[in-house]
């Protein structure tokens, strides 16, 4: 089965850009993408499901990253300001030895 040459194109231009938004070097993703965009059928098919995956399972542990640091941020700001630590801990979901640790830290 031979995809479509303009689909082909999307699809490896949608992969650019999210190579790229993931910090890729440019070099690399070139040439990844030329290796792709020379392989045919069930093994293009593959490799484009492969990369699509891999790079949204990134951007969606990066996305938890960025909410958990913005937990601990919240947490050192509300300790800060004199929070009850059991209440930070309530408030942010974060486990009391990390709270305890941040309070210890100021």
């Amino acid at each position: 089965m031979k995809i479509p040459e303009n689909l082909v194109t999307l699809l490896i231009n949608v992969i650019r850009v999210l190579m790229e938004k993931s910090g890729y070097d440019h070099n690399v993703i070139e040439k990844y993408l030329s290796y792709v965009e020379k392989q045919e059928g069930k093994e293009q098919i593959s490799m484009f499901e492969a990369v699509i995956e891999s790079l949204i399972e990134e951007r969606i542990e990066a996305k938890e990253e960025g909410r958990i640091e913005e937990r601990k941020l919240n947490a050192r700001n509300a300790i800060a300001e004199g929070v009850p630590l059991e209440t930070v801990q309530k408030i942010t979901g974060l486990d009391m030895e990390s709270i305890r640790k941040f309070a210890s830290e100021l």
